[in-house]
């Protein structure tokens, strides 16, 4: 399985893998784009192995690449999970958030992969990211839950029980 990342130059990366046995010894292994050398990364610097995967932490736009997460059990050894990170450079994120009607003025920018700047677009233009958006703000904000469902409750049509006794002849 191969699942795409992306990343902005000098924030943090997180890649998760998690083997299926917790016996199992976790391995990651990068190879850059273009090329067929593999390098398995250690604990050191910037990168961080957990249990639950690979932190990489002040990402560089070299950090761009293929992470293979291989599982060794018994000495059977086999390929967890891909992951293809793309570092996006900071330059261009910020000229993608200010100015995305701007893509000419920005692809003359060598910031960044080519094509960067228009897969940032295309994926900040997909309607999900307005709900992952608006998710995030719901999570970060503290009573932000608890302000819909006021909401929520306000506008659910009221049926009163206690109705006044009718008279009856």
């Amino acid at each position: 399985m191969e699942a795409a990342q992306y990343g902005v130059e000098g924030s943090s990366a997180f890649l998760e893998c998690q083997a299926r046995s917790p016996q199992a010894s976790i391995k990651w292994i990068l190879q850059k784009d273009n090329s067929e050398r593999k390098k398995e990364l250690r604990s050191e610097g910037r990168l961080l192995k957990t249990e639950q995967g690979l932190l990489i932490r002040s990402l560089q736009l070299s950090d761009s690449g293929v992470y293979h997460c291989t599982a060794t059990e018994n000495n059977f050894k086999h390929t967890v999970m891909r992951v293809r990170l793309q570092v996006l450079s900071a330059e261009a994120v910020t000229a993608a958030l200010l100015h995305p009607e701007a893509p000419a003025a920005q692809s003359s920018h060598p910031a960044g992969p080519p094509g960067a700047y228009d897969e940032l677009v295309q994926l900040l233009s997909q309607p999900e990211m307005g709900l992952i958006n608006q998710y995030c703000q719901g999570y970060w904000r503290p009573n932000a839950h608890s302000d819909a469902k006021d909401l929520q409750d306000q506008k659910r049509a009221r049926n009163r029980r206690n109705h006044p006794p009718t008279a009856q002849t």
